[in-house]
């Protein structure tokens, strides 16, 4: 039976008046009434093995399909993307025992439209699948599940490469700026964004247990490169399929101009799943928001062997959230997020939660207490935000489908995350009440007085006393300076907004005894 989450619920219960505090504004509040959907929009087409699970002995060509979500009456054309990957466990529903395994699960939908009404653009995005979690061969399910998720990573891109190119070459059909991209993975689709998060080369992924026979078991000339945007035949002798059998044909690879397109993206978000491998971790890794359950079923927290969900049976070893985060920590990949005061709830309850310990088995780890970008939802269950149909021919007998519960849970998945993508993507949010303005470390003690703050147009300083004002530098939070006055020597002075956009700022105030720093938020 499934546990309550009593934390995350009572916070799902205060993001109401905690959101409508801001005043209706884009991206933090759904400010949108109604959401147009683009059902099954195809975004590439590639090789699937799925055949394989029926008997077949060839890959075959496949639409690869997604359902893209907008706000009806926007015209915004600069709107960041959320691309969204659905669980499954790399088998297609319901072969694949579990209550979801489409772009329609009822988790993903209600995300991409919650996203939608607040001015993002989102897309459902169906990837291939196929192996055999069934196979009493353990390094079989090894190099089944491995050449699984290296086609999920090139549909990933080859997603990512279909907007950037629809954005140059076709008008920018859908309104977006494609350097605010966002991949976001649930269960399954969590284990997609990680490994795309984090593998930009192919011999990353020729590790010791991806290797079988001495062969690795992706090859790129077989499989085709990282990216999607090469042929992958398959040779002689190779394993289970035929010898010459496409299994991967290039995507979207260039511009009508001829130059390439990036696969690059802005910010990695992931619910539940884990990493195939904590080395993939570099200092290139974008910024990134980890949900998971310490004692998650499914998947290790810590590190451990991924089991084949209902069978138990060991796949391979892998990595959670408890040290994907560290890591991020550790190469300054969330860096963004670590010099802001975060003093909404959400937040608070999330510090309360990662800094407990975590007893797994017979160990136990210190609870995090320094890491900004993780949520470590306390309970026995791996996937809380899921519900399904009654009809459902893999509910379980035992559960109950709570959709109140699980809408709870992505609400406050998403009072935690959309903050952190404001300022990972900087976007026009006011985050007045989730972020502080109070004054930062300072190496001056000066009565300054600062108003207003937030403030939608101009900013007056004023300071009291005989301390004459020297300069102000303005900071964006990524650390560039963004607005400079020197030459002062005045107790007072107005910084006019000018063009800058909206956003939180550290102001920088010199005076003779030093410097105050204060954080600004422009509305």
């Amino acid at each position: 039976m499934k546990q309550l989450f009593t934390i995350s619920l009572f916070l799902g219960c205060l993001l109401g008046p905690a959101l409508n505090g801001f005043a209706q504004d884009r991206y933090v509040d759904e400010i949108f009434d109604e959401v147009s959907v683009t059902d099954g929009e195809v975004y590439g087409a590639n090789y699937t093995v799925e055949p394989l699970l029926t008997g077949g002995s060839d890959a075959e060509l496949q639409d690869l399909l997604m359902d893209v979500y907008q706000p009806v009456g926007d015209d915004a054309t600069d709107r960041p993307l959320v691309l969204l990957f659905h669980t499954g466990n790399f088998v297609p529903f319901p072969i694949n025992g579990s209550t979801g395994g489409t772009r329609k699960d009822s988790a993903v939908v209600e995300l991409a439209n919650q996203l939608a009404r607040r001015g993002f653009v989102a897309a459902s995005v169906d990837y291939r699948l196929g192996w055999n979690p069934f196979d009493m061969d353990q390094e079989v399910r090894v190099f089944g599940l491995i050449n699984a998720v290296y086609r999920t990573i090139q549909d990933a891109r080859t997603c990512i490469r279909y907007f950037k190119k629809d954005a140059v070459d076709n008008g920018n059909n859908y309104g977006i700026d494609t350097s605010k991209i966002v991949l976001w993975g649930l269960g399954s689709g969590a284990y997609l964004v990680n490994a795309t998060a984090t593998i930009d080369n192919y011999p990353e992924i020729v590790l010791p247990k991806f290797i079988s026979g001495g062969f690795p078991m992706v090859i790129e000339a077989v499989n085709g490169n990282i990216f999607g945007t090469s042929i992958g035949l398959v040779p002689p002798a190779y394993p289970i399929l035929s010898p010459g059998d496409t299994l991967c044909v290039p995507n979207w690879e260039a511009f009508d101009s001829g130059d390439p397109i990036s696969s690059d993206y802005a910010m990695t978000v992931n619910m539940g799943g884990a990493l195939g491998d904590t080395s993939w971790i570099d200092e290139n890794v974008a910024p990134w928001i980890s949900f998971q359950n310490p004692t998650d079923p499914d998947a290790p927290y810590v590190e451990g062997l991924v089991n084949v969900p209902g069978l138990n049976l060991p796949v391979v070893e892998v990595q959670g959230a408890y040290l994907i985060q560290q890591l991020q920590k550790q190469f300054g990949n969330n860096a963004v997020w670590e010099d802001v005061e975060f003093v909404d709830p959400v937040s608070a309850a999330a510090a309360e939660a990662n800094a407990k310990p975590v007893t797994i088995g017979n160990e136990t780890f210190p609870g995090l207490t320094d890491i900004e970008g993780l949520y470590a939802f306390v309970g026995d269950n791996s996937a809380p935000w899921d519900w399904w149909s009654p009809d459902n021919p893999n509910a379980p007998d035992d559960e109950d489908p709570d959709k109140g519960r699980a809408l709870m849970y992505i609400d406050t998945i998403l009072q935690f995350a959309i903050p952190r993508a404001c300022i990972a993507l900087e976007l026009d949010c006011n985050l007045d009440g989730v972020v502080s303005t109070e004054d930062l470390i300072s190496s001056a003690q000066v009565d300054l007085n600062v108003f207003p703050n937030p403030s939608s147009g101009s900013i007056f300083f004023q300071a009291e006393g005989e301390s004459p004002i020297l300069g102000i530098q303005l900071f964006d939070l990524n650390g560039r300076l963004v607005h400079n006055v020197e030459g002062l020597r005045d107790p007072q002075y107005v910084l006019r907004r000018g063009s800058l956009p909206a956003g939180t700022y550290i102001a920088q105030i010199r005076f003779e005894e030093g410097v105050v720093a204060q954080r600004l938020v422009l509305k």
